[in-house]
């Protein structure tokens, strides 16, 4: 066991007085750095959960030992509380007039009507793996008014751009293009990359390549393209499309990445994972629809409750 850095030490001690301070009531906040705070309390408690750096031990004690359900309940907790804080619990949507990606919650104005539960309704399809990376399209359907529009999907992607009162030169848009999956250098393909305060980073394979801001951000409500991430989405179940029979959401999948190993559809479900000698090496119960748990370097046997069992190779 290693003791934190004084500065270390002294930042977190910071942090978790202001978060307290606003769960309790007990004083005034400063609301600029709370988002922050929360996150870098966030991470402590994940830091444990996921005994993936040196002084997880270390942290451990100082919060008493707590249980892994408590440490699980409180990190959650603290996504939704920062999540409501910084983005007013809206969520990634396609605005269908101007085709801006946007934070909107349900019940916002469109000119002559509102944002619906079909705004929010993003497909995520899996398209191909480089340099071991997962990635990914991101579309949806709805446009002209706000209503789905069969066979026609509109793809997140990087676009350069301005907007009045926004200090931005990329923007996430969403364009629609017959060929878009067949695209070299394509602007739509996206990587799910897992922050440590929970959710993930949206990463732009384009930008990453050529222009280095690949992450998705929010600037007053608008989505744009960043250098380095500061936005981390949820991804959560909604019904499977009907509209393109082609398409199975609810497939479960099993990939790894950067020392992860990645679950899709099947939130609930208990997951173990093992070493080829079928010695257990983690278990965990995924809690999204994209869930993700580190793994070590190898061959790794993962075991989906109620499902199968997939052998993955972890670098």
């Amino acid at each position: 066991m290693a003791p934190l850095k004084p500065i270390t030490d002294l930042k977190n001690k910071q942090a978790l007085r202001e978060v307290k301070k606003f769960v309790i009531g007990e004083d005034i906040v400063d609301f600029d750095t709370l988002p922050e705070n929360i996150s870098l309390v966030k991470g402590l408690f994940n830091r444990v959960i996921k005994q993936d750096q040196w002084d997880w031990f270390t942290v451990n004690m100082y919060f008493d030992y707590p249980t892994y359900r408590h440490m699980e309940n409180i990190v959650k907790s603290l996504r939704n509380l920062r999540n409501a804080i910084s983005y007013n619990n809206n969520a990634l949507a396609m605005n269908p007039l101007n085709f801006f990606a946007e934070m909107k919650d349900e019940g916002n104005p469109i000119t002559k009507t509102n944002y619906g539960a079909d705004n929010f309704s993003l497909w995520v399809e899996q398209d191909t793996v480089i340099a071991g990376k997962q990635l990914y399209f991101i579309s949806s359907g709805v446009a002209n008014g706000g209503k789905a529009e069969a066979n026609i999907r509109y793809y997140l992607a990087a676009k350069d751009t301005t907007r009045a009162g926004i200090d931005a030169d990329t923007y996430a848009m969403f364009i629609s293009h017959d060929s878009i999956k067949t695209m070299k250098n394509n602007p739509a393909l996206f990587a799910f990359k897992t922050a440590e305060e929970g959710g993930y980073y949206l990463e732009n394979q384009k930008e990453l390549n050529e222009n280095g801001k690949p992450y998705v951000g929010v600037v007053n409500g608008f989505a744009v393209m960043q250098a380095t991430p500061s936005a981390a989405f949820e991804v959560q179940t909604a019904s499977a499309p009907t509209a393109n029979e082609e398409m199975n959401v609810s497939e479960i999948k099993v990939i790894s990445n950067d020392g992860q190993v990645i679950v899709t559809n099947a939130s609930g479900k208990m997951i173990t994972l093992s070493n080829i000698l079928g010695q257990i090496i983690g278990v965990r119960r995924a809690n999204s629809e994209y869930f993700s748990m580190p793994a070590t370097s190898g061959i790794v046997l993962v075991t989906v409750e109620g499902d199968a069992t997939y052998k993955v190779i972890v670098k």
